[in-house]
């Protein structure tokens, strides 16, 4: 009870009033004065009354916003695979005018994708990837992962990387050599339980380590997620096995592994043919990954004989939340 309340009715009381009188003005007389001694805590009170409904509808047009820019990049994924199936043949030769006239003609602002370019040490070729969203650095307590697999010269690629995004870790596995999983920020090396899966020399049950298993081990014993913003992958000719056990995602369904975007080179199907036969067929490889996986093909280039692509993720809201997208939604 207010002060002044109190007062008046020690005041009522030597004066024989009831305890507490029930009149016409005692009532609003009581509310006057509690909002008089508790003025400032009810003006607060009122403003945040009044914020309450804007910052819902904030919430509600910025959750609209993200809905309408997800399903506008997927509709464009979309056709932009279309448009790269449409060739259906010699993809090898053709893939790299194909995916850019397809760009051009499917992606807003005269088909620039704003990927931001990572270079290599050979000074050959570049590594180009979709930056992370501005919202996503803005947040301080952001996290990520590169997953490098068996790609070779990229202590460059790596500093600019880092530069980039200070708390982005960078995880190596090594094709040859220890073949030790290296966290080349800290440069400590982590456990090897992964030498006894990967092994590189003639050996003819390789093909089978690279599947749901191998990422399980990799993903959820070291790395702790199963879906990684960035992936770089060259391992001359064994980089197809990796991207064949992505293409069904009913092959690896317990493991739920999302890549969002991969930067892979392709290597040429004459060496891939000495890995896998006779029966490897680029175009149908190719094909398979359009048709069956949600990874598209944005960025194409050649490497000495080999092909450099860049695929993104199409469907996964994880990598909508982590990745600029702007380029397909606009």
């Amino acid at each position: 009870m207010p002060k002044i309340l109190r007062i008046r009715r020690r005041a009522r009381q030597r004066q024989g009033a009831p305890y507490f009188t029930r009149t016409r003005w005692t009532l609003p007389m009581y509310i006057t004065d509690f909002l008089k001694e508790h003025r400032k805590y009810f003006i607060v009170g009122v403003v945040l009354y009044a914020l309450l409904p804007i910052c819902v509808i904030y919430k509600l047009i910025s959750y609209d916003e993200e809905i309408v820019m997800q399903a506008s990049a997927r509709s464009k994924l979309g056709a932009l695979t279309a448009c790269v199936l449409a060739k259906r043949n010699n993809f090898w030769n053709l893939l790299e005018s194909t995916v850019t006239r397809c760009v051009q003609k499917h992606v807003p602002r005269n088909g620039t994708l704003n990927l931001k370019p990572y270079r290599r040490d050979s000074g050959l070729t570049v590594s180009y990837f979709l930056k992370l969203r501005k919202k996503i650095r803005a947040n301080g307590n952001y996290s990520c992962f590169w997953l490098i697999l068996g790609s070779k010269q990229m202590i460059i690629a790596q500093t600019e990387f880092k530069q980039s995004y200070p708390r982005c870790k960078i995880f190596r596995l090594e094709q040859f050599s220890k073949r030790k999983i290296i966290e080349k920020a800290s440069n400590e090396p982590l456990k090897t339980e992964l030498d006894a899966m990967l092994q590189f020399e003639d050996d003819p049950s390789f093909l089978e380590t690279l599947s749901p298993p191998f990422f399980r081990t990799l993903l959820h014993k070291y790395l702790k997620t199963n879906k990684i913003p960035f992936v770089s992958i060259n391992m001359d000719g064994y980089e197809y096995v990796i991207l064949k056990s992505l293409i069904n995602p009913s092959e690896n369904e317990d493991e739920n592994v999302v890549f969002c975007q991969i930067d892979v080179v392709l290597s040429s199907p004459n060496i891939q043919k000495a890995i896998m036969g006779d029966h490897f067929n680029f175009d149908v490889f190719i094909t398979r990954v359009l048709e069956r996986s949600p990874y598209v093909p944005i960025h194409v280039s050649h490497y000495l004989e080999h092909l450099r692509v860049l695929f993104i993720h199409s469907t996964d809201s994880y990598c909508y939340q982590m990745l600029s997208y702007v380029a397909f939604s606009a």
